[in-house]
């Protein structure tokens, strides 16, 4: 008897123990407007800022990369070990100064050695 007195209470004590989850909506990145840079070359960077530091840039050597976002961020990187190393650490320089538009407008390598990258 107390046995069964015991699995009654449990059962009730039980059932009234649910855990509640809240589902996080995902948010709807669709209705901002996406900006694009169809410029060529130096037409390309977007500030008297990235102008200077695209010059600073041009004064080095080998294995470099320069990097921009179209929220106007952007890095580089000079006399890397390897050319995949340059561009590593131009997108890394990049992003440290993008993180609030990194999802709509990352990064993205616009000059290898001198080389403008064309899409």
């Amino acid at each position: 008897m107390a046995i069964r007195f015991f699995l009654i209470i449990f059962s009730v004590i039980a059932s009234g123990c649910t855990v509640q989850q809240q589902i996080q909506p995902t948010p709807n990145y669709g209705e901002y407007v996406r900006y694009e840079n169809n410029a060529k070359g130096k037409d390309k960077l977007m500030h008297l800022d990235t102008v200077k530091g695209f010059e600073e840039y041009s004064s080095y050597r080998d294995n470099k990369a320069f990097a921009q976002s179209l929220s106007g961020a952007w890095g580089w990187t000079s006399e890397a070990t390897s050319i995949e190393h340059a561009k590593t650490g131009a997108l890394a320089n990049c992003q440290v100064n993008n993180t609030g538009a990194e999802f709509l407008y990352p990064c993205e390598v616009i000059n290898l050695n001198g080389e403008w990258i064309e899409k």
